[in-house]
């Protein structure tokens, strides 16, 4: 079987391309610096990296407000990391553009040494609240308003910042904690230290929730993508 191409679907499947070779070039670009120890600065060539403010970030009120202090179990522990200076990092969700899909990575790097909460298993680090997280969780707290559900508290940010709101955590017992209000600061120190492992979540989603009105759930992607796969599927009919 033979494909005719027009002069016009060549020139439109050889952008196509470049963007695809150019995408391939900056993910290695940025993993080279992410799995090294190089220090990097602001530059826009060959690809962009950005000068982070850490002023800014301290000032998130999770930061500010819950402070929960350095402690350990077992092999566990949730203890302050710093993020050393002018080493770089990602910060945000990829942007992808365009009808060619052009993707833009948003790195950057801190001039001092950053410091932010991270729960261990012995070195590994299960949990953090890093400037990606906060960043990637700013869209989904602007939307919450009246029921919002996690599967999973993760180390308590989100649940946090929508304190204000009919809040709803389901723990990795599949046990119900109804917040909004009564959410405090205490309730957060005292139960994010738990791994939360939420097994079929869109089975239980359906079992409490399918005559509720649920405006936000956010969903940790801890059971991999094929749990995050199913809870995506039940959103739609909702």
């Amino acid at each position: 079987m033979k494909i005719a191409f027009s002069e016009k679907d060549r020139s439109e499947f050889k952008k196509l391309v470049n963007a695809m070779d150019d995408n391939e070039a900056a993910a290695l670009f940025y993993n080279i610096l992410l799995n090294g120890e190089e220090k990097v600065s602001e530059s826009t060539l060959p690809y962009p990296i950005d000068r982070l403010s850490a002023k800014e970030y301290s000032k998130n009120p999770y930061f500010i407000n819950v402070r929960p202090k350095a402690k350990k179990d077992g092999s566990f522990r949730l203890d302050y990391l710093k993020k050393p200076s002018h080493i770089g990092f990602v910060y945000d969700e990829m942007i992808v553009k365009g009808k060619y899909f052009e993707e833009t990575t948003p790195f950057g790097y801190f001039d001092k040494p950053f410091e932010f909460l991270a729960l261990l298993e012995k070195e590994r680090i299960w949990m953090s609240v890093t400037p990606h997280e906060i960043n990637t969780m700013k869209e989904p707290i602007k939307k919450a308003k009246g029921k919002v559900i996690t599967l999973g508290l993760g180390l308590g940010d989100f649940a946090y910042m929508v304190e204000f709101f009919s809040f709803h955590l389901i723990d990795e017992d599949s046990n119900e904690y109804q917040g909004g209000y009564g959410l405090n600061n205490e309730y957060i120190k005292d139960a994010m230290f738990l791994i939360n492992r939420v097994e079929n979540r869109a089975e239980i989603l359906r079992q409490n929730y399918e005559d509720k009105e649920v405006k936000v759930t956010v969903n940790g992607l801890n059971d991999g993508c094929q749990g995050g796969l199913a809870v995506y599927v039940w959103i739609p009919y909702q």
